[in-house]
């Protein structure tokens, strides 16, 4: 039968392989993308992956390692401008969502993946193309389970071969990152 039949989730996700001995035999550890590892998806996943598997290597299918980012940007307004409607336009576009006008939020966790490191740069060039912004300062850039890493003096944090970078600012996951916003000056 064709491959499609066999194990139909192979385009569905973003997933990373690892080969491990287990202390008796070889474990094939498949990662996926928790954002899409549905009940479904993992035992399609598991099913299509065991059919598949060599001879004495088992095979478990698990959820990729998340590591929540702490950003925290401090925004000059311009004094031209009302603070709050600066600080509007820079929650919709450092959002984890959607943006009204269809465009993924730059927060949004289909901009990262396995394993790519975090740059601060496009945080601070996208603040500063904010209206009304006269200056950013990032104050705060660092990952959640390694707070010593100091992001800010490098401009990178870099994950690790399983880990995906996100940054939710959901206040009922703050495991999944935080994004804080202070703004001075304007009207």
């Amino acid at each position: 039968p064709p491959r499609s039949t066999l194990f139909p989730y192979t385009t569905l996700f973003r997933s990373r392989g690892t080969l491990r001995w287990t202390g008796s035999w070889r474990t094939a550890f498949v990662s996926i993308d928790p954002t899409e590892l549905t009940p479904t998806v993992l035992n399609g996943a598991t099913s299509g992956l065991g059919m598949m598997r060599m001879m004495g290597t088992d095979v478990a299918v698990e959820p990729a390692v998340i590591v929540g980012l702490q950003i925290a940007l401090e925004v000059c307004v311009d004094p031209q401008h009302f603070r709050g409607d600066v600080y509007e336009a820079m929650m919709e576009l450092f959002i984890s969502g959607d943006q009204c006008d269809g465009s993924t939020g730059l927060l949004n966790a289909a901009n990262f993946s396995f394993g790519q490191t975090a740059y601060a740069s496009p945080l601070i060039a996208a603040a500063h193309a904010v209206d009304g912004v006269l200056s950013v300062t990032l104050t705060q850039f660092t990952r959640m389970d390694a707070p010593w890493v100091d992001g800010i003096t490098q401009g990178y944090l870099t994950m690790g071969r399983l880990d995906i970078p996100r940054c939710d600012n959901d206040p009922d996951h703050l495991d999944h990152g935080t994004f804080t916003l202070q703004l001075d000056g304007g009207k």
